[in-house]
């Protein structure tokens, strides 16, 4: 068996025992060209704003961080929070009190190039995922140099490692906690973040993780 990452064995021997042939943990690659190209604006984002780039549900857990950004006093220092992504069940619960929350922009599907656009003006980064099959928008914001607020506990600590801002994605005030701090932070401490988070980001090197399936099939076949 292979597992896309240690949260997943740890939580699939949990449930299922350890009596396997084998259990590897290989992770995902970086995605290719993520930072390559122009970027286009977005209509109706301006700076300073937050992002979350995923599908729209109950399982991405939007609705309780837009119920924490209107808590946070944020909009009334003139920041906004971009949700990018298209729908999933639940999203109409996030889509609502988005409509009813000042600085809440959902522009729906990006293109690559708006997508690239709002890694590179961001502030921070935002995934309060409750299940996350691996979390690479967390690595596409490493790669942007966003610091970035995740879920704890999580795949996404998991992947982001000791540089992540981190939060119970169930306990709305942490939430809060974790934007102010993403839209307070220092330029020192915003520096030091990236600096941790790109050195993680080696475990996620194309060739390694290749070189590791490659030897996998080798020792099977």
């Amino acid at each position: 068996m292979v597992f896309v990452s240690k949260t997943s064995q740890r939580e699939f021997h949990r449930l299922y025992g350890n009596e396997y042939a084998s259990s590897n943990v290989i992770y995902i690659p970086t995605r290719l060209g993520a930072k390559e190209g122009e970027g286009c604006p977005v209509d109706g984002i301006s700076r300073p704003f937050l992002l979350t780039v995923g599908s729209i549900g109950d399982r991405k857990n939007q609705a309780c961080c837009i119920e924490a950004f209107a808590a946070s006093g944020l909009a009334e220092k003139g920041w906004q929070y971009v949700i990018v992504g298209g729908g999933e069940p639940g999203a109409s619960t996030a889509v609502e009190l988005a409509k009813q929350t000042p600085g809440v922009v959902l522009p729906g599907y990006t293109s690559d190039d708006e997508l690239r656009w709002l890694y590179r003006n961001a502030s921070g980064f935002v995934l309060m995922s409750l299940l996350e099959g691996f979390g690479m928008p967390v690595i596409e914001a490493i790669e942007h140099d966003l610091p970035c607020l995740v879920s704890s506990s999580s795949i996404l600590t998991e992947i982001g490692g000791e540089a992540m801002l981190d939060a119970d994605p169930l306990d709305r005030k942490f939430i809060v906690t974790g934007m102010r701090s993403l839209a307070g932070m220092s330029g020192e401490e915003r520096s030091r973040r990236i600096s941790q988070a790109h050195t993680h980001l080696c475990k996620f090197a194309r060739e390694p993780i290749l070189a590791s399936w490659r030897e996998l099939i080798e020792r099977i076949g």
